[in-house]
């Protein structure tokens, strides 16, 4: 999904995907891994959806709801954190593999949803 969402992306903005992916610092190399179905990492995801101001889900998921407006996604070096508990949690995260970042986030979502629910139901 991430590389056909890359293309739509590119072909909206009128750019090419090689140069713009190099002009943010990865290897042209990734886009045929993509498009070969090779997962992207979470560095350029970020870098992506920030170029474009959309979110991540959009770029994975490819839904035009999941877009969002650029005072929406926040510069990856000026994080702000509520409290002590989520610096914790995304220091952690930081430290998994991306496969695992992508499951946890999966997990973290269903979470959200039990919670959801139970709150519309008290």
């Amino acid at each position: 999904m991430f590389y056909s969402q890359l293309i739509r992306l590119c072909k909206k903005e009128g750019v090419k995907p090689t140069p713009l992916i190099k002009s943010l610092g990865f290897s042209a190399g990734n886009i045929k891994r993509w498009e070969n179905g090779a997962t992207v990492n979470s560095d350029i995801l970020l870098a992506v959806s920030e170029h474009f101001k959309v979110s991540i889900d959009y770029l994975l998921k490819g839904d035009e709801s999941s877009e969002c407006s650029s005072e929406h996604l926040s510069n990856s070096n000026n994080v702000r954190y509520t409290n002590g508990i989520e610096k914790e949690a995304l220091r952690l995260f930081r430290t998994l593999p991306e496969e695992e970042q992508l499951k946890l986030i999966g997990r973290m979502e269903a979470l959200s949803e039990i919670y959801k629910t139970e709150e519309n139901t008290v």
